[in-house]
């Protein structure tokens, strides 16, 4: 005995230590029986032997029958590598044994059979202890034992070459490979692609082995608990030399431990149920004598057993996504409605009581885990021990979806200090990443890889290894939130994350891509850096890495972003330059209205032209409200409003800023596009530091068709990046290219008499109309009221195949909603446009364009004009030698009263050649003030467009529109304020009288008549006289009242005839008052004047005939007069009503008719003709009796009657006139009947008693 503690003693320690943790074991191995593969000879190659042992993997759980007829499940574990220290753990824990061996090799002759034989063999020797059986499984030998040999190649293998290997014959090599000392089963097969009993094979072994295990725990279980031997573990065995093991606690202690052994081998022999008793005996015995080890070792094995049957999918959890409004592991597995929340699906919790009643409960499996890592912890060889418990624990937390105490047994894995090969510890880093991950702790995950890949490249480290560096930095992105799609990590977003650790982490990876020597893959991240992280970049760190940029790119394979393939499969995306230059917008660029396509057709029916008020299917379109009010419709290109031409130039606009401190060099950018054939022009340019700038794109479309916008093209820093509008949070344009158009330029001659317009440049147009943005020049103007002007314009066809085969020229502006015609402004001849059509290639065309300044729209609306009186009829009477009253202007229009009021009553207006100044005074000031406040220059304008087309777009109904800006200023001239008929001495003759006015600051010369001029002042007024000759009456019908073409008959008759013109000789120039006249109101009184009567009147008194002179009698003298009416037309006339009234003029323009005591008429004073004939006469005879002095006038007139014949003497008469009767004043005409014309005699008859 003593001799023996000796020896141990003296010998040098034993490697007690596990060689490194089985980071990948879950508590389902503790049931699993362990077999090493290994790979034998040099014939196998690497891929086939992992692919061989993978298929052996699959056969990792197999049911069999045991002798009672009870199925057991089995399962088996495969290892590549497993190291003897680790067999020698079996006794702690028999999961650790290494029960079974199987080898894999191939051979060509003998000796590589011998080889193979040997190593396996080897492998034997090094784990008999606790090996069961093993196969040596040997590819290229037949069934029978003989040796296939592989032809060589050009080489076809005869029948005879089977049976002859290496000059050995079929019995030799079978002989050879039964040697003596080669006691494995062999298996052996053709080739490796004629294996199919492969996984049969497996089987027979992996049963074999369940056989061997059952026996051996019946013989443990029948064993006596006096004499079981103690177990210990690989540490113990020296602790235990020279103690008494008889001892009570020793007893117990070999006891306690004999039975933990015996549960674990039920547990690998299928026996769950039957282990946990076994367990909780061992707990029971062990924790009394403070075997605090093997302790742990049982608790562990309960709290494994509870777990294997209340989670059979323990261990196979997924990465869940840590979510703030997401339970951590919900999206785990669904959940057990009516079951513990830890359960598997579909496991109600008293099915688990009924399979093992000493099962422990979720929260006890937990505690029991925690209790074994706390005794593992009390000794220092058993690290490995505990860092694997608390892994298996963790498995077990995921599966419970508590990750916040997985956390903490993952904490206590990190703290365990082992001493391990930097393999070991790498792979340590991974496992806990890869358990936080599943735990949703992505980011303790992403910092245990970045660890991980540090240590592969540590100085320390004489193995270092960029490649696995790499490789775990791309790992560690996810957990950074960091991706290297540009798309799934937009720089321009507010992405989450943090900055500071992606930027570091970057780095890293562009440091490790340039030690594995990949200069494309490191000019890639740096891209990716510069791009995604610009916002978080200072200054500096923006113009260092713009500069290692553009040095890696010169050093790089290709200045092309592609996609990258690593070798572990992953693709690195191509990165794009999208933010160098920034993109702040990208507006293509519509063309000039000048050269900008439109429909020649007209705009579609909107829906405002619906009969219905509102329709819930409608829908609101902006582009309706942009749309232009001319009559040509724009293209409908979705989001833009217009179309390119083909062979135009297009241009598109970039609003870029460069964000670095230095100036950014864009050696080439174009646009990007798709669909029809586009000559895209690249340019160079170079942005400042830290500043905007905007760069023009521009092309030329090659072909008709859909044209679609995608981005743009840039090479800057070596690199050539594609920007698209979708990567850049824009959506694209999609254009229409219609063929091909002409294209007009426009040029016109201005003459000398345009000075004073050339002063015109600063008027404005009218915003109402749309001003081309293109040459040429708008045209503008000063002119007075009726002065015109002429331009000559030039069309030139500038296209070098087209000819211009369709031209129409129209007018858009506002003049009608101001009370102008169109025509009255601007004018052309279109015959003559049309007359020159086509225009061809480098051919003109030219027309001549009048320009006339409009006057007051009408007279009605004229600033000045106010309701009174024309003026004085005296001084009418006075100088156009005609004796009538004033009640004769009653009927006039009655324009306004703008002169000064005047103490005199009459005003002369004798005029002649030989006197040509007005004997009107100038205005008062009161009244001028007003005056040039109210007249004021007034601005028209409009666009004169030339729409014209030709070519092959004229086919597609698509037209161009030249738009020609015009502006005119209209300056007061000359002004007809008040206007009136009056008659003449001759009866085919009649006066319009006519109130004018000199608005200008110059002295103005006027001619109103043949051989009749006067001057005017500046502002000064006058009345004058336009002989006019009346209008003959059309039969068959006459005149109405408020019939509008007789009356516009009349007054186009009027402007006939009317030629009044002025001058203003300080400036030279001339022009026209006519237009004032054009919506000249007429009333029935002026209508009557106008028209020629059909009546001729011939009066006599006492049988002398008057011819306007005054008759003269005395108080109480009967004078006997008679009244002929001769009808001059050549038709009859209809109903004729004659009426007589004598009234007396007071002079005060008021008119006394009450003269019933002074007056009496002998006879009727009117009378009813039926008709009078063609040329006939009517005389009507009546006396007059005057009885008091004084002066009385004899009003005689006659209307033509409709009435129903039943008119009596002393009946009322009514008559209805349009819009008032001019006689309604007489109250001896009150109430006269609806009548159509009336013509009186005038002057009336002037009687004088006295």
């Amino acid at each position: 005995m003593r001799s023996s503690v000796s020896v141990i003693l003296s010998s040098p320690p034993p490697d007690t230590t596990m060689h490194f943790p089985d980071y990948g074991q879950t508590v389902k191995d503790h049931q699993a029986l362990l077999i090493l593969v290994r790979h034998s000879g040099q014939q196998l190659k690497g891929k086939t032997f992992n692919r061989l042992f993978d298929r052996i993997s699959k056969v990792n759980q197999v049911k069999i029958t045991d002798q009672q007829g009870w199925v057991r499940n089995i399962r088996f574990r495969y290892k590549k590598v497993y190291p003897v220290e680790n067999n020698d753990w079996g006794d702690f824990q028999s999961h650790r044994r290494l029960l079974g061996l199987i080898s894999l090799g191939k051979c060509t002759n003998q000796g590589e059979l011998n080889e193979i034989c040997r190593q396996h063999e080897s492998l034997k020797t090094r784990y008999n202890v606790t090996l069961y059986d093993s196969r040596c499984i040997i590819f290229g030998v037949r069934e029978d034992g003989t040796i296939c040999s592989s032809p060589e190649p050009g080489r076809a293998t005869s029948a005879a070459d089977d049976h002859i290997v290496n000059g050995q014959s079929a019995n030799e090599a079978k002989s050879s490979s039964s040697h003596g000392d080669f006691r494995t089963t062999p298996l052996f097969y053709p080739c490796v692609d004629s294996c199919d009993r492969l996984e049969s094979d497996i089987i027979d072994f992996v049963s074999s082995l369940f056989w061997v295990l059952e026996s051996k725990r019946m013989e443990k279980g029948l064993e006596r608990l006096e004499k079981v031997p103690l177990l210990c573990a690989p540490f113990e065995k020296k602790d235990f030399v020279g103690i008494d093991l008889d001892s009570r606690s020793n007893r117990k202690r070999c006891i306690g431990r004999a039975k933990k052994h015996l549960a674990d081998l039920s547990l690998q022999a299928g026996l769950p149920g039957e282990s946990i008793p076994l367990y909780i005996a061992a707990v029971d015995i062990l924790r009394p004598v403070n075997d605090w080890f093997w302790l742990g070792c049982a608790l562990e094995g309960l709290a494994t057993t509870s777990a294997i049957l209340l989670y059979p999918n323990v261990g196979r959890t997924q990465v869940v996504q840590r979510n703030s409004s997401l339970n951590v592991g919900d999206s785990c597995r669904p959940k057990v409605p009516g079951g513990s929340h830890s359960l598997p699906n579909g496991l109600d919790p008293s099915e688990v009581k009924n399979a093992a009643a000493n099962c422990l409960s979720p929260e006890d499996i937990i505690d029991k885990y925690r209790e074994a890592i706390i005794h593992y912890s009390k000794y220092r060889h058993a690290g490995i021990v505990e860092a694997e418990a608390s892994i298996k624990a963790t498995h077990i937390l995921i599966e419970q979806d508590k990750p916040l105490l997985a956390a903490d047994f993952l904490q206590n894995v990190v703290f365990i200090n082992l001493n391990l090969p930097d393999e070991e510890k790498i792979q340590r880093f991974v496992t806990l990443s890869e358990l936080y991950s599943c735990i949703g702790f992505h980011r303790k995950a992403a910092f245990f890889r970045r660890v991980a890949a540090m240590r592969c490249v540590a100085p320390q480290n004489p193995k270092t290894d960029w490649n696995q560096c790499y490789h775990l930095l791309l790992l560690a992105l996810e957990g950074y939130k960091l991706s290297l799609d540009p798309v799934l990590f937009p720089g321009s977003s507010s992405s989450s994350g943090w900055a500071v650790l992606q930027i570091c982490l970057l780095e890293e990876l562009i440091a490790c891509a340039r030690r594995m020597g990949n200069v494309t893959l490191a000019t890639q991240h740096l891209a990716f850096l510069l791009t995604s992280m610009m916002k978080h970049l200072s200054l500096n760190e923006r113009r260092d890495y713009a500069l290692q940029l553009e040095g890696l790119a010169v050093s790089s394979d290709s200045s092309l972003s592609i996609p990258l393939a690593l070798d572990n499969g992953f693709i690195v995306p191509p990165v794009h330059l999208t933010q160098l230059p920034e993109l702040r917008s990208f507006m293509p660029l519509a063309p000039p209205l000048s050269t900008r396509p439109v429909r020649l057709k007209g705009p579609k029916r909107s829906q405002s032209d619906s009969p219905f008020i509102f329709s819930p299917f409608q829908t609101y379109n902006n582009k309706d409200a942009r749309a232009s009010p001319s009559d040509m419709e724009k293209g409908d290109t979705g989001t833009l409003d217009f179309n390119w031409v083909v062979g135009d130039i297009c241009h598109v606009a970039l609003n870029v800023f460069n964000p670095l401190p230095i100036d950014l060099k864009v050696s080439s950018i174009s646009l990007l596009t798709s669909g029809v054939k586009f000559q895209s022009e690249s340019c160079s340019v170079t942005v400042a530091p830290l500043s905007p700038d905007v760069i023009l794109l521009s092309g030329t479309p090659q072909d008709s068709g859909d044209l679609k916008l995608l981005g743009y093209t840039t090479q800057l820093l070596g690199m050539k990046s594609t920007c698209r509008l979708r990567a850049l949070g824009i959506s694209g344009y999609d254009i229409k290219i219609i063929p091909p158009l002409p294209t007009l330029s426009l040029s016109y001659n201005m003459n000398q008499n345009w000075k004073e317009g050339k002063q015109m440049d600063a008027l404005p147009v009218p915003s109402s109309s749309p001003i081309p943005s293109s040459e040429p020049p708008p045209i503008r103007l000063s002119l007075f009221a009726g002065e015109s002007r002429t331009v000559e314009l030039e069309l030139k066809n500038e296209s070098v195949d087209c000819e211009v085969c369709l031209m129409d020229v129209t007018l858009e502006s506002s003049l009608e909603d101001e009370g102008y015609e169109e025509g009255e402004v601007f004018s052309w001849e279109k015959d003559v446009i049309q007359a020159q059509l086509p225009i061809q290639p480098s051919s003109h065309l030219t027309f001549t364009l009048t320009i006339t300044a409009p006057h007051c729209p009408s007279l009605s609306n004229h600033p000045l004009m106010e309701t009174g009186s024309m003026g004085s009829s005296q001084g009418l009477s006075h100088s156009l030698q005609t004796p009538f009253q004033s009640q004769s202007l009653r009927g006039g229009i009655i324009l306004g009263n703008f002169l000064p009021k005047r103490s005199d009553s009459s005003v002369s207006m004798k005029s002649s050649s030989g006197s040509r100044h007005s004997s009107l005074g100038p205005i008062g000031t009161g009244t001028a003030a007003s005056l040039n406040k109210s007249l004021h220059a007034k601005v028209l304008g409009g666009v004169l467009w030339v729409k014209y087309s030709g070519g092959k777009g004229i086919k597609k109904e698509y037209a161009r529109r030249l738009g020609i800006p015009m502006s005119v200023e209209v300056k007061p001239s000359l002004c007809i304020t008040h206007c009136d008929v009056l008659p003449a001495l001759l009866e085919e003759q009649c006066y319009l009288v006519a109130d004018i006015l000199n608005q200008t600051p110059h002295e103005m010369e006027v001619k109103y008549a043949e051989g009749k001029e006067i001057v005017l002042e500046a502002m000064d007024a006058c009345r004058v006289p336009i002989p006019i000759k009346r209008s003959p009456l059309i039969p068959p019908t006459f005149p109405k009242l408020g019939d509008t073409e007789e009356m516009e008959r009349i007054r186009k008759d009027v402007l006939k005839q009317v030629d009044l013109k002025w001058r203003i000789p300080s400036v030279e120039v001339r022009g026209s008052a006519n237009a004032c006249l054009t919506s000249l109101p007429l009333s029935p009184r002026m209508l009557d004047l106008l028209h020629v009567p059909p009546i001729k009147w011939q009066v006599r008194v006492n049988g002398r005939e008057t011819e306007g002179d005054e008759v003269g009698c005395g108080p109480g003298e009967i004078l006997e007069m008679s009244v002929t009416l001769v009808n001059l037309c050549p038709m009859p006339l209809p109903r004729l009503l004659l009426r007589i009234q004598v009234f007396q003029d007071l002079e005060n323009g008021n008119h006394n008719y009450n003269l019933e005591r002074r007056i009496a008429i002998i006879g009727s004073d009117r009378t009813l003709l039926s008709a009078i004939g063609e040329h006939a006469e009517y005389e009507h005879r009546f006396g007059l009796l005057l009885l008091t002095p004084g002066s009385y006038k004899v009003d005689l007139y006659c209307i033509a009657y409709e009435g129903d014949g039943s008119l009596s003497q002393d009946s009322p008469l009514h008559m209805t006139v349009g819009g008032g009767n001019p006689y309604e004043n007489l109250p001896m005409v009150k109430n006269l009947p609806s009548s159509e014309c009336i013509w009186r005699h005038s002057p009336p008859l002037t009687i004088s008693v006295t």
